[in-house]
């Protein structure tokens, strides 16, 4: 297999491309484990064996070219697709220690098809000795690699409950083993972690998908659904740094080593996810002064919010969406996914899950045709909810089973997301519609949208030239920040030309010869900014509470 051909080539696997299709031309086979490892002894075998070292028993059906069936040598891989029920071949514990990554592939389809647990399946992914075969078996590729798939399917916010309720979140995001050398940093005075982030995590993400289903117009382009919802994820772990003890290395955010370590995603995505989440914190602190003064936008600072915009690039309108996801929690301390309003709709919901169990034994194979199997799933897919759907390009059926009886050990939160997202209440969506919408709308409207494209009006080179007797160095980039900063600022109709730009300068840094004296300026000129920029908003703040009580007691001002 090209992509892992040192990992693939004990699998003998020929690949063809056929009529602008790559097919993969395999032997039946059956497989042994070892205990410490997840690659397989090979042994010819026969249909049935093939079927029974499959991960799922929908996943092991044949179809049959000559006579234009599809087999079932499981005897439950198509009754368990028309009921929508995830299964094991063989007991579910056997198959996760044969391989324990199957383990995730049954929450990424469960959370893809919206299909049930079976409860055994449930038990032994949540035991113990399933957990350390996932931690030491299973390389931290692979962990991303079904991680990516969840958070790309139609609701992610089901799959990471399922990984909290069966006690995988560490295993998938994984902090530094000890042999690191590393020491790990919080905003707390004793630097440990708050108790519950994990199931803040989960709820951070509930609530993204149900922004992104009912205002889907704050994020233009949702289609990086894997940066969007890790950084969703990891939102509650942003205040840790990671130490290195014997290196003197610059600080590592811990979120940047889960997505690049732990999961081993690109550095891209790592970086990425730092840009939503330090956007997010920016944009809460711009509404919570919006809240304070009536939410108006006109007193939130456009220098501010173009330079976190400039930052963030294209990604901003996620760290808006993040940001409204975790407002609707702040705003409303009694939100919990535990409330009454989360367990009616779960109990009125059909595609709850299943206790019914697995038995070892072979039953005898059976076919059915193509279009039986076809039908059946149409009829799965007819009565998915009509809630509003993240994403185009995928949905998720509900499943037609009539069991309405939850699993053992199942929270509420993950009984309860079987059904279509939760819709906002009147608070919220008076945030997300007054508040969010207004605030892409008035970014939008000032232009400030692909800022992080616009360059300074004067080069570095021009720059030099007004500054001759001074050696390059860093004040450079202090005086070109100023001036981005300076643009900013302004709406683009107001903004000086060049030459203006020019003998600003000049005037401003008069007499400064040297790097250290201009930095300094350039700081001043912030300090200039920013008080004069506090003095107004408090000057309007003041303005709002004398209209507000002119209002209240029916005063003529």
């Amino acid at each position: 297999i090209q992509s892992n051909p040192e990992q693939s080539k004990h699998l003998e696997t020929a690949t063809m491309r056929l009529y602008d299709q790559w097919v993969d031309l395999v032997n039946l086979r059956s497989e042994e484990y070892s205990a410490d490892s997840r690659i397989p002894s090979i042994q010819i075998g026969t249909p049935v064996q093939d079927a029974y070292r499959r991960d799922l028993t929908i996943n092991s059906l044949f179809y049959n070219i000559n006579t234009n069936t599809i087999e079932d040598f499981t005897g439950r891989g198509i009754s368990d697709l028309k009921q929508g029920v995830i299964r094991t071949p063989l007991p579910p514990l056997t198959t996760f220690l044969d391989d324990p990554l199957r383990i995730l592939r049954a929450i990424r389809f469960t959370s893809r098809y919206m299909y049930k647990i079976e409860q055994e399946l449930y038990t032994a992914a949540s035991s113990d000795v399933a957990r350390e075969a996932l931690r030491t078996k299973i390389s931290r590729e692979r962990v991303g690699v079904e991680l990516s798939g969840m958070l790309k399917g139609p609701r992610p916010d089901l799959a990471l409950s399922l990984l909290h309720d069966l006690g995988l979140y560490d295993c998938v995001f994984a902090f530094p083993p000890s042999s690191a050398n590393m020491r790990m940093e919080t905003s707390r005075s004793d630097h440990s972690f708050e108790p519950g982030l994990e199931y803040e995590s989960v709820k951070t993400v509930v609530n993204m998908v149900r922004v992104l289903s009912y205002v889907p117009s704050l994020v233009s382009d949702p289609s990086n659904r894997i940066v969007l919802f890790l950084a969703g994820a990891l939102w509650p772990y942003r205040e840790a740094l990671l130490f290195h003890n014997k290196k003197p290395q610059r600080p590592r955010p811990l979120i940047h080593y889960i997505v690049g370590e732990s999961l081993k995603l690109p550095t891209k995505t790592a970086d990425d996810c730092i840009k939503i989440v330090t956007a997010t914190e920016s944009i809460l602190s711009f509404v919570d002064q919006g809240w304070q003064s009536k939410r108006d936008p006109t007193l939130w600072d456009r220098r501010r919010i173009g330079l976190m915009i400039r930052a963030a690039g294209p990604l901003w309108e996620y760290a808006l969406a993040l940001a409204l996801s975790i407002d609707i929690r702040l705003h409303d301390p009694q939100y919990d996914l535990y409330r009454d309003q989360l367990l009616t709709a779960a109990s009125s919901s059909s595609s709850s899950f299943s206790s019914s169990s697995s038995s070892s034994d072979h039953p005898t194979s059976t076919s059915t045709s193509e279009e039986d199997v076809e039908s059946s799933w149409a009829s799965s897919s007819s009565s998915s909810s009509a809630a509003p759907s993240m994403s185009s390009s995928s949905s998720s059926s509900s499943s037609a089973a009539s069991s309405t009886s939850t699993i053992s050990g199942c929270s509420p939160t993950t009984t309860a997301l079987y059904s279509a997202p939760l819709g906002l209440a009147a608070h919220e969506s008076f945030i997300a519609n007054k508040v969010y919408s207004t605030f892409k709308s008035v970014v939008e409207e000032s232009g400030l949208a692909g800022v992080w494209d616009e360059k300074p009006r004067l080069s570095g080179e021009e720059v030099i030239t007004l500054f001759p007797k001074t050696p390059k160095g860093d004040w450079m980039t202090a005086v070109m920040q100023m001036m981005m900063e300076l643009q900013l600022s302004q709406e683009q109709h107001h903004m000086p030309r060049n030459v203006a730009f020019r003998a600003f300068i000049r005037e401003t840094f008069a007499g400064a010869d040297s790097g250290e004296e201009i930095k300094k300026r350039v700081a001043q000129l912030r300090q200039q900014y920013e008080k004069a920029r506090t003095e107004a908003w408090t000057k309007q703040i003041g303005e709002y509470s004398r209209v507000n009580y002119a209002h209240d007691n029916g005063v003529n001002i």
